[in-house]
């Protein structure tokens, strides 16, 4: 079964689907990155 990465259309198979939350292998760490950059942001908040 094929499906496509909502974010960049990409062709990902299902064990990339379940795998990486439905998306690409790009978009997943490109998600990652945005979620530990966020993280820091946020601690760097709780400690001002």
């Amino acid at each position: 079964m094929k499906g496509y990465c909502p974010n960049c259309r990409q062709e990902i198979d299902e064990i990339e689907f379940m795998e990486l939350e439905g998306l690409c292998v790009v978009c997943y760490k490109n998600e990652q990155n945005l979620m530990q950059k966020n993280n820091a942001i946020k601690k760097e908040n709780v400690l001002l």
